[in-house]
């Protein structure tokens, strides 16, 4: 297991310090996720704080889970030792579901900005909160989209064994089936494959017209890839993962025009000025855009501050009982959770996005 930190890990609480881990994919195919992770947290802490919050001096440490719930749960094992504040993270909701609850036993306030499997907010832990909707919501609006602009379409669904992968599509397929809709070609396939050309010739066997895959960048990036080559001429569909400009750099050109959910551009949620500010300290701690899951995780140390601000005190159930008071102002919008953890904003949790020429964009 690779472990990466800022401090010397294994020390236990210091007194004058209050430590923030970081805890995702910092190797492996989902590790633009995990340097966006940790753009958004150092960035944050910079601009946000003089470096101290309370009194104490804030520390951070960086864990590589690689995605994989077995290596989170060790992970998180070797985190709680350090006593942290705040764990931001997981990332793959399987790693998430893993840790929550040794996170919660040991009073530990844990922020995801990026997990979105329904189950983790239903485990009924007080101190865990996520920055983004659920898998179920994108799996109704992927199936809606189908509904409205391809309603005599072939369905083809491709998904991948993790709870992420299977919520979405699950979810799609039961609005699709309940509109009587046909689902001509549905199929699993393993992550981390160098080829999906099983899959892609299952699609054009079944003369599916539109594809809905949820899984990995890399992987839904191998699988447009192939499609192109082989000339297949359904449309693919897939959901937030897919903001990761991995994917254009696998496919190339042939990105251009494939949908995915995510929230909603959030760049006017503030000034110009106080965005250029926030996307030059992103890009400065990691040299990744101000996008995305930086994004979010910076919203996320946000929403820490502030309630650790309001209890004036660290502790996890205070801060998360302060956090759940009132709306709180962010670089995301005014964000307000709910009892189980969820998000509220003044937009929809997750809107459509395209690729084209290399960026991606919001669907007028």
């Amino acid at each position: 297991m690779l472990t990466l930190a800022s401090a010397t890990h294994g020390q236990g609480e210091n007194p004058n310090t209050a430590t923030i881990a970081i805890a995702g994919p910092m190797s492996g195919t989902s590790v633009s996720v995990g340097t966006q992770f940790q753009a958004g947290v150092r960035a944050a802490i910079a601009l946000e704080t003089d470096g101290t919050l309370l009194g104490k001096k804030l520390i951070v440490t960086e864990f590589d889970d690689r995605c994989r719930a077995n290596i989170a749960l060790s992970v998180a094992e070797e985190v709680v030792r350090q006593e942290p504040k705040l764990v931001i993270g997981h990332s793959c909701s399987t790693s998430t579901l893993a840790t929550a609850p040794v996170y919660a036993a040991q009073e530990v306030l844990q922020i995801t900005p990026a997990s979105t499997d329904p189950n983790i907010t239903e485990l009924g832990l007080k101190t865990i909160f996520r920055m983004l909707g659920r898998d179920d919501q994108q799996g109704q609006l992927a199936a809606q989209h189908i509904l409205e602009h391809f309603p005599e379409a072939r369905i083809g669904i491709l998904r991948f064994p993790t709870s992420y992968s299977i919520g979405a599509t699950e979810e799609a397929m039961q609005v699709l089936e309940r509109a009587g809709a046909e689902i001509a070609q549905m199929t699993q396939a393993v992550a981390s494959a160098t080829s999906y050309l099983e899959q892609v010739l299952l699609m054009m066997e079944a003369n599916v017209d539109v594809v809905y895959v949820v899984g990995g960048v890399l992987d839904i990036g191998v699988f447009t890839r192939q499609a192109s080559m082989l000339r297949a001429d359904f449309r693919i569909i897939s959901a937030d993962s897919l903001i990761s400009s991995t994917f254009p750099s696998i496919t190339g050109p042939e990105a251009d025009d494939v949908m995915f959910t995510f929230p909603a551009e959030i760049d006017n949620q503030v000034s110009p000025e106080r965005f250029s500010e926030i996307a030059q300290a992103i890009y400065q701690h990691r040299n990744v855009e101000a996008r995305g899951y930086a994004l979010l995780s910076f919203a996320a140390v946000q929403v820490w501050i502030e309630g650790v601000n309001r209890a004036g005190s660290f502790a996890a159930a205070e801060v998360a009982a302060a956090i759940r008071e009132s709306t709180i102002e962010t670089i995301i919008g005014d964000v307000s959770f709910d009892e189980k953890g969820d998000i509220t904003t003044d937009y929809p949790n997750f809107t459509w996005h395209i690729w084209r020429d290399g960026e991606s964009h919001v669907m007028e």
